[in-house]
């Protein structure tokens, strides 16, 4: 699993063309917002450090399974709502929230909080980004 992930981090479809600034520690506990007819981000706190990156990560770390579905689908009307993703990021994207999901997952199980949703999330990726993986590794059954 660890060598398939490597070699999956390692190609071109997590490679930043073009770093801006994005969110060392971005989610809903990060953000305030104002409901009503619609939900308006008026305020990031606590952000986390800020780093140069792929914005499409913040993306892909703000839908992470482990949040909740109104976030992520929020984030996900509201980041789509600017543009919809080229077809380069529509590749991209799968491997950037395999990096996500795997890197949340270890650091929650090394913490023993809820790990499982970006666990299976990842295996899934990986499954679907590492077709020879596939023969070597069964997920479990859920």
């Amino acid at each position: 699993e660890q060598a398939a992930v490597a070699a999956i981090l390692s190609g071109p479809a997590v490679a930043c063309r073009k770093p801006v600034l994005i969110h060392g520690a971005f989610g809903p506990q990060a953000v305030r917002c104002t409901t009503g007819e619609h939900i308006h981000l008026e305020a990031l706190v606590n952000p986390g450090i800020i780093v140069g990156g792929d914005g499409l990560y913040d993306f892909a770390c703000a839908t992470r399974p482990c949040l909740t579905e109104p976030w992520r689908e929020g984030f996900s009307e509201g980041y789509l709502t600017a543009g919809t993703l080229t077809p380069e990021e529509e590749v991209r994207l799968p491997a950037l929230r395999l990096l996500s999901c795997y890197w949340n997952a270890c650091y929650n199980y090394m913490r023993a909080v809820d790990h499982e949703p970006d666990q299976a999330e990842a295996r899934r990726l990986l499954h679907e980004l590492a077709p020879s993986f596939k023969a070597s590794y069964a997920p479990p059954h859920q």
